[in-house]
């Protein structure tokens, strides 16, 4: 329901992640990333997730 209402017409893909917090965070606690269309980054972009989750 919460993707539909953000969302104008259909999605080109079937994937999201949504993030919901109840404070606000410090900027040296957030990563935004833009990843490329492309099933190769996959692999490499949950290795950086979990580093940054480590951390």
């Amino acid at each position: 329901m919460a993707l539909h209402a953000m969302l104008d017409g259909r999605p080109a893909d079937d994937m999201a992640l949504l993030v919901a917090r109840t404070r606000a965070l410090d900027a040296d606690s957030v990563a935004i990333w833009d990843l490329p269309d492309d099933p190769v980054v996959v692999g490499r972009i949950r290795a950086q997730l979990s580093d940054q989750l480590r951390a």
